[in-house]
């Protein structure tokens, strides 16, 4: 099979909805003003497909990585390409889910550079409080890369 063809065997309107089941997460180093968010979605045996339509569609995605007694998720941090992805999702979908709202606002907070302040940066620790009250930092291990 042809990239063209995995990478349109899911149309964007289900790759939302593949994402939405998926988990935001906000991370920064605390000295300094590095925040790294990004959002990872189970992949579990779809892992070219997805790939496929991250290709398809001019996206970055990372490789899949197993978090959680082998559970395989990729891992999406370009900025760019979460910036792309949340433009799709509906604002909807947005205002029923608390943790995909925070994250949001955290990325409004990144694009527009305020999380380089102190004021800002204390924003995001507040967001990311809200949005990670049951995240235990499993660790992760590398599955394939191409």
């Amino acid at each position: 099979m042809g990239i063209e063809y995995l990478g349109s065997l899911i149309s964007k309107d289900t790759f939302i909805g593949i994402m939405m089941s998926g988990n935001p997460h906000v991370g920064y180093q605390k000295q300094g003003k590095y925040v790294e968010a990004f959002w990872l979605i189970p992949v579990q045996g779809r892992a070219e497909i997805f790939d496929a339509f991250a290709k398809h569609h001019g996206l970055r995605f990372g490789s899949p990585v197993k978090y959680n007694e082998g559970i395989e998720y990729i891992r999406i941090q370009n900025r760019k390409t979460l910036n792309t992805l949340m433009g799709m999702i509906p604002p909807c979908l947005i205002d029923v889910n608390q943790r995909v709202k925070y994250f949001f606002e955290v990325m409004r907070i990144i694009n527009s550079k305020e999380h380089l302040t102190q004021e800002g940066r204390d924003k995001i620790e507040l967001l990311k409080q809200k949005m990670h009250k049951w995240y235990t930092g499993k660790r992760r291990q590398k599955v394939w890369k191409q």
